[in-house]
């Protein structure tokens, strides 16, 4: 399993990376806070899946971007991208920011378009999604808002994406018991 941190920089070496993105072997990313802005376009049409930690923008802010950038292709062959968050955190980006106001409501747009080219899609802490070749579990930690961590294994290993917690005891515990971790992040 190959972790990558999409850099928030230009220059992508500066000292402070304000905006989060960790892309899983160049097809699953958790959080889009920079993974819309990356200059590789080929790099973010890679990505089928984005799995969001919590609704504050420096996890979402280039969410709309990279929806926009994958709305101009043609993904019948490759399916939708689909953003997987809490029911809370989808809940939030509809609301709050893909709504018409900040950005224009893609979900909505497709759908009346006729096109499956993106997908909405509430997670549950502990209950695993299979996404190519990988399980992703997201467990709850402590932050001012809804927010998971997220448990990422395939056969051979497994790594844990930690963002934004406070004092928590359930993800180090889940890590504890994990095998093959090498990762956490």
């Amino acid at each position: 399993m190959r972790l990558q941190l999409i850099p928030s920089t230009v220059a992508g070496n500066g000292p402070a990376q304000l905006l989060s993105s960790y892309l899983i072997d160049n097809c699953i990313c958790i959080d889009a806070g920079s993974i819309g802005f990356h200059s590789d376009l080929d790099l973010q049409l890679g990505v089928k899946h984005v799995f969001i930690t919590h609704s504050h923008s420096d996890h979402v802010a280039s969410l709309p971007a990279f929806l926009d950038a994958h709305l101009g292709v043609d993904r019948d062959s490759s399916g939708p991208v689909t953003i997987y968050a809490t029911e809370t955190t989808v809940s939030s980006l509809q609301q709050d920011l893909l709504n018409d106001r900040h950005w224009p409501d893609f979900l909505r747009i497709c759908q009346e378009s006729g096109k499956d080219l993106m997908r909405l899609e509430v997670i549950h802490p502990g209950v695993p999604i299979e996404v190519d070749g990988k399980r992703i579990t997201a467990v709850p930690v402590d932050h001012i808002v809804e927010t998971v961590a997220y448990i990422v294994e395939d056969d051979a290993s497994a790594c844990v994406i930690i963002t934004d917690t406070g004092p928590t005891d359930e993800i180090w515990q889940c890590c504890h018991e994990l095998q093959g971790l090498s990762t956490v992040v």
